[in-house]
């Protein structure tokens, strides 16, 4: 937890004192953050650069799905991801809507109650997703979103002794991310 405070910490003061500038004709960059991450336990970093009505970002996350969400008798589902992806938007200083896709790399872990025991497995997914961008404060936003991750190829089951679990092929997810550019 200090260690996400911290990392909190340095992104506002660096953010709070920068100065706001038009990207509209410029190559630019950025961090976001999101929220969603964050309250399952996980984190979440995305550095992003570009120009005009194009950004490119890479991510890296860890979240802990809900057991809600989860078959009956599987419960600790920790997702490592990785994505690469590009962003589309309608104005020209990235504000307002946008569209994403990409490719995202999950690294996972779950756990099957009845075994007591925890098995890895891997999923490739192509992502899509749209959002806003609010620029609230100089170069800070807010940029809520949706998304649908396709998984299209990786482990099929994961094999436990009295059961298997097959990792869905539709993953839907929304938040909301914090942001500011340089």
């Amino acid at each position: 937890m200090k260690t996400i405070a911290l990392i909190l910490g340095c992104f506002l003061t660096t953010a709070a004192i920068a100065q706001e500038r038009t990207t509209e004709n410029r190559f630019t960059a950025g961090l976001e953050l999101d929220v969603l991450p964050y309250a399952t336990g996980g984190y979440f970093g995305a550095f992003w650069a570009g120009k005009g009505h194009w950004r490119g970002r890479l991510i890296v996350a860890k979240a802990i799905k809900p057991d809600f969400l989860l078959p009956d008798n599987y419960s600790d589902n920790h997702i490592r991801a990785y994505a690469l992806l590009a962003d589309y938007f309608f104005q020209p200083d990235f504000r307002g809507w946008w569209l994403a896709g990409g490719l995202v790399h999950w690294d996972a872990e779950i756990r099957h109650d009845p075994d007591q025991r925890s098995s890895g497995y891997k999923s490739y997914l192509l992502s899509g997703g749209a959002g806003y961008n609010w620029k609230f404060y100089r170069n800070f936003y807010l940029s809520p979103w949706v998304g649908l991750h396709v998984r299209v190829a990786g482990d099929d089951e994961v094999a436990f002794p009295a059961g298997a679990y097959k990792p869905p092929v539709l993953n839907p997810e929304a938040s909301l991310k914090v942001g500011w550019h340089f």
